[in-house]
């Protein structure tokens, strides 16, 4: 599906409290299914916490090295870059600014939230968040959580099974 679509590098990483780099852009392409099933393997959906302006960071450092074969892209050749998580985000504002500095480097970011209601969790669109007003009053202000989520591009899936058809339908 990924010569179809004429890709031409892939690099996949996994990430909790720091990324690790699971297949290089280096690695060639097309991904056959024992190496598919071997990076799955490394993917556990059970992290305690997720940093993801840590990933993002490690995002830019290896997407924009001019040594890498991902940091050479020519003109205005825009990356793709998908983040699997339950998008639960902490410090939201900083991961918009790092969102905005990765799509300044053409590199487009599309976040696909997992969200899972197993194990007594509430759905991503029944979370609320607390904000205090900017003015002097200290009003307290409750909104959804999706409310100024800060990546534009992502998708919402609830079932696992449809996650290689998201993933399809959005590299389409």
């Amino acid at each position: 599906a990924l010569s179809k679509l004429e890709v031409g590098r892939m690099a996949v990483a996994t990430f909790g409290t720091g990324p690790e780099l699971v297949r290089s852009f280096d690695d060639p392409l097309p991904v056959d299914d024992m190496e598919g099933g071997h990076m799955l393997q490394r993917f556990s959906f059970a992290q305690k916490h997720t940093d993801v302006k840590h990933l993002l960071d490690f995002l830019n450092i290896q997407m924009n090295n001019p040594g890498s074969v991902s940091g050479n892209g020519r003109g205005d050749q825009v990356r793709l870059v998908f983040i699997i998580s339950d998008g639960r985000l902490s410090e939201r504002e900083e991961v918009r600014r790092r969102v905005s500095e990765l799509q300044s480097s053409h590199i487009l970011v599309a976040f696909i939230l997992v969200d899972s209601i197993s194990d007594g969790r509430k759905s991503i669109f029944d979370v609320q968040r607390v904000e205090y007003e900017n003015d002097s009053s200290g009003k307290v202000k409750v909104t959804p959580y999706m409310d100024k989520f800060p990546v534009e591009f992502y998708a919402v899936v609830r079932d696992m099974s449809a996650l290689p058809s998201v993933l399809a339908d959005a590299l389409r």
